[in-house]
C-alpha cells in the first residue's frame, strides 16, 4: 500500500525535474542565440 502512495509522488517529482531541465535548456539556448546575435 505505502509503495503505491510513494510512486506517484516520485513520478511527479521526476516529471517536474525534467520540465525544469527542458525550460533551463531552452532559456540558455535563447540567451546564447541572443548573445551571438549581438
Amino acid at each position: 500500500m505505502p509503495t503505491t502512495k510513494v510512486k506517484p509522488k516520485r513520478c511527479s517529482k521526476s516529471l517536474g525535474v525534467g520540465f525544469a531541465i527542458r525550460l533551463y535548456m531552452s532559456v540558455s539556448r535563447a540567451s546564447r542565440f541572443r548573445f551571438s546575435n549581438k
